[in-house]
């Protein structure tokens, strides 16, 4: 009897620890054991997240199945938790897995030394291969050139932006990391579809495959055949090997005509490293390359889509509000000849682009949450505890916006090279705005490609105005 009496003390302590809220955490939802926020099919993450945003503010706790994670809602907390190297891990999600071939590997869901070596590694050289330099602005401009004439040859006619814009928004990533001497054509339907299996994955993880990774303990309980019909584990791991295979083979061809005194780019410089590291136990660089395949697919998925989702909602906004459209062609027009393209030395002089891209970006953050953090140990942010393997979000845009208003551009400058959106008579700066998502903060093919925004499409006949 007293061990039965013992046992069930044990366990009630046990369930007590395991299920009850901890000291110190940010004010919040807690939810049901095991399960915790249960949210329904009608509501989307961000939009509650926005809502306990309203109601508990810039900080606050919601347990997310058996996960407690901390949402940080202000750019100053973000940034802070960015510079503290207790949250610099990432959470042992599902989804993040089947992307890294269930292993700590590539520069976006990896943490600790990998991701530190990744980072730096990639760092240095995509800017060696010209990364936010103005060899690169060649590059670029070629894209938009022959963007500009498929538009031309499609004037008046339906058109599917997404098709052609993600190929060439490929070609500038492809420039730096796969191929500098190579550039497939807007209409490749190889291409096309390597860009479509990118997006595609980005959707499907955000279905009913989410649940195991909010609820890791459901992994070895539900049966496959569920997985696979309804939450599409299956088809999100074919999808990914798809892109892999391709991937596999473009690396393949790099090691074929590899010459170790003169790198091309990104896949180059990495087989370079991993063979002159091949003797050093503590090497993050791996010979059999899974590394490097889960790094490269991170850099085309960083760049490709949400660049390309970015520009989409530019278009949007410019058909929608043709008076900030006048005003962006206006300035361009006042400083640019029209023979030419707008670069990077015409960034400084034209504000009220800056300050248009700017607005788009806050009214139609691509990736509202960013990527999920987690505490590698217990460790404090504003006050408030945060325990080890605790994830953590950024939510960016609910802080800014309200979807039922329009764009609002206005500009201020207090010199030539430093731009300030004003809303609601606060003082943004470009730099407190996070566009696309986080990753740009791991100086991935995000910034290469986002780089495109900056360089606006010239029409090659002055658009007439009602």
């Amino acid at each position: 009897m007293l061990v039965e009496v013992v046992l069930v003390l044990v366990l009630l302590v046990f369930l007590y620890r395991t299920f009850s809220k901890p000291k110190g955490l940010p004010p919040g939802v807690w939810g049901l054991p095991l399960v915790g926020t249960l949210l329904g099919h009608s509501t989307s993450l961000p939009a509650y997240f926005h809502k306990l945003q309203n109601k508990f503010g810039d900080v606050f706790t919601v347990r997310l199945g058996s996960r407690v994670v901390v949402v940080v809602s202000d750019y100053q907390l973000i940034k802070a938790a960015f510079n503290n190297p207790a949250l610099q891990g990432r959470p042992d999600f599902f989804t993040f897995k089947i992307f890294s071939f269930f292993d700590n590997l590539g520069l976006v869901f990896s943490s600790g030394q990998v991701w530190q070596n990744g980072r730096r590694f990639a760092l240095q050289h995509l800017k060696e291969f010209g990364m936010g330099k103005s060899k690169l602005e060649g590059t670029i401009e070629r894209e938009v050139s022959v963007l500009l004439d498929h538009f031309s040859n499609t004037e008046g006619k339906p058109n599917e932006l997404g098709r052609n814009l993600n190929v060439a928004i490929l070609n500038v990533i492809w420039s730096l990391v796969a191929a500098p001497d190579r550039r497939y054509d807007i209409n490749d339907e190889e291409m096309i579809y390597f860009a479509n299996l990118m997006k595609v994955n980005f959707g499907e993880i955000q279905g009913p495959i989410v649940l195991l990774d909010h609820m890791p303990w459901l992994i070895p309980l539900i049966p496959q055949v569920i997985k696979d019909k309804w939450m599409d584990v299956d088809k999100v791991i074919r999808d990914t090997n798809t892109v892999f295979v391709f991937l596999k083979k473009v690396i393949e061809d790099h090691r074929k005509t590899l010459d170790p005194s003169h790198p091309w780019d990104y896949i180059d410089a990495y087989m370079i490293e991993a063979e002159a590291q091949k003797d050093n136990p503590d090497s993050t660089f791996r010979l059999d390359y899974k590394d490097l395949l889960t790094s490269v697919r991170n850099l085309f998925v960083a760049g490709s889509e949400t660049t390309s989702a970015t520009l989409r909602w530019v278009f949007l906004f410019m058909a929608l509000y043709p008076d900030v459209q006048k005003k962006v062609q206006d300035e361009i027009d006042s400083v640019v000849p029209r023979d030419s393209l707008p670069t990077l030395e015409h960034k400084t002089i034209l504000p009220y682009l800056q300050a248009t891209i700017c607005e788009v970006q806050r009214r139609a953050s691509v990736v509202p949450l960013g990527m999920f953090h987690m505490a590698t140990e217990d460790t404090t942010l504003a006050g408030y505890y945060i325990p080890k393997v605790s994830p953590s979000g950024g939510l960016k845009r609910p802080a800014l916006t309200n979807n039922a208003e329009p764009i609002h551009v206005s500009v201020g400058l207090t010199s030539r090279a430093q731009l300030q959106a004003k809303r609601h008579g606060v003082r943004v700066t470009m730099d407190a705005v996070l566009p696309t998502d986080v990753l740009e903060q791991y100086a991935t093919g995000a910034v290469a490609a986002a780089y495109t925004a900056n360089i606006r499409m010239r029409r090659e006949k002055r658009t007439k105005w009602e």
